[in-house]
Protein backbone atom coordinates (compact mmCIF):
# COMPACT_ATOMS: atom_id res chain seq x y z
CA UNK A 1 0.00 0.00 0.00
CA UNK A 2 1.15 3.42 -0.88
CA UNK A 3 0.72 6.39 1.13
CA UNK A 4 1.24 10.24 1.02
CA UNK A 5 3.99 10.98 3.29
CA UNK A 6 3.46 14.50 3.27
CA UNK A 7 0.66 16.60 4.95
CA UNK A 8 0.96 20.49 5.41
CA UNK A 9 -0.30 21.35 8.73
CA UNK A 10 0.01 17.68 10.15
CA UNK A 11 0.76 19.67 13.71
CA UNK A 12 -3.05 19.22 14.31
CA UNK A 13 -4.08 16.46 12.37
CA UNK A 14 -1.36 13.49 10.88
CA UNK A 15 -4.26 10.40 10.86
CA UNK A 16 -3.90 10.34 7.02
CA UNK A 17 0.30 10.09 7.30
CA UNK A 18 1.52 6.25 7.68
CA UNK A 19 1.93 5.19 10.86
CA UNK A 20 1.54 2.58 13.73
CA UNK A 21 -0.20 2.23 16.86
CA UNK A 22 0.30 0.42 20.20
CA UNK A 23 -2.93 -0.37 21.77
CA UNK A 24 -0.42 -1.65 24.95
CA UNK A 25 0.48 1.71 25.41
CA UNK A 26 -2.11 4.10 23.54
CA UNK A 27 1.25 5.52 21.50
CA UNK A 28 0.43 6.81 17.77
CA UNK A 29 3.29 6.79 16.13
CA UNK A 30 3.10 9.14 12.29
CA UNK A 31 5.60 9.41 10.04
CA UNK A 32 5.89 12.63 7.29
CA UNK A 33 8.37 13.05 4.90
CA UNK A 34 9.65 16.21 3.66
CA UNK A 35 10.29 17.66 0.60
CA UNK A 36 6.74 15.65 -2.03
CA UNK A 37 8.33 13.96 -4.17
CA UNK A 38 11.53 13.09 -2.83
CA UNK A 39 14.15 13.31 -5.12
CA UNK A 40 17.49 11.84 -5.54
CA UNK A 41 20.23 13.08 -4.89
CA UNK A 42 18.56 15.73 -2.17
CA UNK A 43 17.82 16.59 1.03
CA UNK A 44 15.25 14.89 2.90
CA UNK A 45 13.50 15.20 6.66
CA UNK A 46 12.01 12.63 8.16
CA UNK A 47 9.49 13.97 10.93
CA UNK A 48 7.92 11.70 13.33
CA UNK A 49 4.93 12.60 15.09
CA UNK A 50 4.11 10.60 18.38
CA UNK A 51 0.29 10.92 20.16
CA UNK A 52 -0.36 9.81 23.53
CA UNK A 53 -4.24 8.09 22.52
CA UNK A 54 -4.54 6.32 25.33
CA UNK A 55 -6.14 7.22 29.15
CA UNK A 56 -2.42 6.81 30.80
CA UNK A 57 0.43 8.93 31.11
CA UNK A 58 3.51 7.13 29.26
CA UNK A 59 7.14 7.56 30.05
CA UNK A 60 9.70 6.81 26.78
CA UNK A 61 13.16 5.97 27.83
CA UNK A 62 15.90 6.68 25.32
CA UNK A 63 19.40 4.88 26.22
CA UNK A 64 21.15 7.81 23.36
CA UNK A 65 20.73 10.97 21.85
CA UNK A 66 19.30 8.70 18.86
CA UNK A 67 15.46 9.29 18.87
CA UNK A 68 14.42 7.30 15.95
CA UNK A 69 15.92 5.41 12.52
CA UNK A 70 14.59 5.49 8.87
CA UNK A 71 15.61 2.79 6.66
CA UNK A 72 14.80 1.90 3.09
CA UNK A 73 14.76 -1.66 1.23
CA UNK A 74 14.82 -2.91 -1.75
CA UNK A 75 13.78 -6.80 -3.15
CA UNK A 76 14.60 -7.59 0.71
CA UNK A 77 18.30 -5.48 0.95
CA UNK A 78 18.93 -2.36 3.26
CA UNK A 79 20.14 0.39 1.02
CA UNK A 80 19.59 3.47 3.06
CA UNK A 81 19.58 3.97 7.28
CA UNK A 82 19.09 7.20 8.61
CA UNK A 83 21.87 7.04 11.53
CA UNK A 84 24.12 4.31 9.79
CA UNK A 85 26.91 6.84 9.49
CA UNK A 86 26.19 8.80 12.54
CA UNK A 87 27.36 8.45 15.94
CA UNK A 88 25.21 9.44 19.13
CA UNK A 89 25.83 10.32 22.61
CA UNK A 90 25.14 7.82 25.44
CA UNK A 91 22.81 9.32 27.52
CA UNK A 92 19.73 8.27 29.57
CA UNK A 93 16.93 10.26 29.14
CA UNK A 94 12.99 10.26 29.22
CA UNK A 95 9.94 11.76 27.92
CA UNK A 96 6.88 11.35 29.18
CA UNK A 97 3.46 11.98 27.08
CA UNK A 98 0.41 12.84 29.09
CA UNK A 99 -2.49 10.92 27.29
CA UNK A 100 -3.63 13.65 24.40
CA UNK A 101 -0.31 14.80 24.42
CA UNK A 102 1.87 15.42 21.37
CA UNK A 103 5.47 15.04 20.43
CA UNK A 104 7.32 15.58 16.97
CA UNK A 105 10.74 15.41 16.44
CA UNK A 106 13.12 15.67 13.35
CA UNK A 107 15.55 13.49 11.33
CA UNK A 108 17.32 15.50 8.49
CA UNK A 109 20.02 14.05 6.08
CA UNK A 110 20.85 14.03 2.69
CA UNK A 111 19.74 10.87 0.83
CA UNK A 112 21.48 9.74 -2.28
CA UNK A 113 19.63 6.09 -3.33
CA UNK A 114 18.32 4.86 -7.04
CA UNK A 115 15.50 6.40 -8.30
CA UNK A 116 12.45 3.57 -7.63
CA UNK A 117 9.90 2.34 -5.11
CA UNK A 118 11.18 1.69 -1.89
CA UNK A 119 9.64 -0.13 1.45
CA UNK A 120 10.02 1.86 4.27
CA UNK A 121 10.45 1.18 8.12
CA UNK A 122 10.65 4.15 10.64
CA UNK A 123 11.08 3.28 14.40
CA UNK A 124 11.55 4.88 17.77
CA UNK A 125 14.58 4.08 18.97
CA UNK A 126 13.29 3.92 22.79
CA UNK A 127 12.09 1.59 25.80
CA UNK A 128 8.88 0.58 25.22
CA UNK A 129 9.44 -0.74 21.83
CA UNK A 130 6.65 0.51 19.70
CA UNK A 131 5.39 -0.65 16.56
CA UNK A 132 7.28 0.28 13.20
CA UNK A 133 6.07 2.57 11.00
CA UNK A 134 5.65 0.81 7.19
CA UNK A 135 4.87 2.29 3.64
CA UNK A 136 5.76 2.24 -0.01
CA UNK A 137 7.68 5.58 -0.77
CA UNK A 138 8.64 6.21 -3.85
CA UNK A 139 11.89 8.29 -4.88
CA UNK A 140 12.68 10.34 -7.92
CA UNK A 141 15.76 11.35 -10.05
CA UNK A 142 17.20 15.13 -8.71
Amino acid sequence: MQFSLSKKGCHLDCSELPGAFDPETGIEVRLEVWPQPLRSPGPVRWTFHLRNAGHEPVTLAFRSSQRGEVILERNGVQVYQWGRDKMFATILEERSLTPGATWSFDLEDTIEVEATTYRLVALLSAYPDLPHVRASIVIESA
